[in-house]
């Protein structure tokens, strides 16, 4: 429980958390962050360190509120799958690769700035389930849930999934613990995440 309250307490201070799903899962960890305090060097530092698909998770309401559209429905028992809408770029930005512009469509995002916004482009909303990781334990869920727990306005986060750049894989085991000790991110599993809203609501 008390990674996750150390990840709460970052995110409200606008600092990067890693959320890890379990070894049955993905097993696979994610960079993240209130999207709210997403500015051009904290997106650098992410796309350095991760595979560069950048997601914005956020709840239904908010997606609509945007006019995002799903590029195709998931079914509910479908515990798997993501809920994906079809990416943006800011019309701000060029070609919406990089973290700058990366860092304009966010900020349309955040200040639901929807005019501003234009597809298909290369940042990913995802729309989160209602019910968070009681739901469906995925990263988007968590990140969703993590920013509720926060009480950060708006609800909508930022992940991208952690890589071994050298080998093309996924960080895991020894060298994402490498990567949090060296920059002081906690991390924080799923599952603790599960059991600490079992535990406070």
């Amino acid at each position: 429980m008390i990674n996750v309250e150390k990840a709460i307490n970052d995110l409200k201070r606008g600092k990067f958390v890693v959320i890890r799903d379990s070894n049955n899962r993905e097993n696979e960890a994610d960079l993240t962050i209130a999207a709210k305090f997403v500015n051009k060097k904290k997106l650098t530092f992410l796309l350095k360190y991760t595979c560069g698909q950048v997601c914005v998770p956020m709840s239904l309401k908010t997606s609509k509120k945007l006019g995002l559209k799903l590029m195709t429905k998931i079914p509910k028992n479908d515990k798997r799958s993501c809920n994906f809408t079809i990416p943006v770029d800011s019309k701000e930005g060029g070609t919406g690769i990089s973290a700058h512009d990366k860092y304009l469509t966010i900020k349309n995002l955040v200040n639901y700035e929807k005019d501003k916004l234009k597809t298909p482009g290369h940042t990913f909303p995802v729309t989160a389930r209602d019910n968070g990781v009681f739901e469906r334990q995925g990263h988007s869920e968590a990140s969703f849930d993590l920013i509720r727990l926060s009480k950060i306005d708006p609800e909508i986060a930022v992940i991208c999934e952690l890589m071994n750049r050298r080998q093309g894989k996924p960080l895991r085991g020894k060298q994402l613990e490498e990567f949090s000790n060296r920059y002081k991110i906690p991390i924080v599993e799923v599952n603790d995440i599960a059991n600490y809203r079992k535990q406070n609501e």
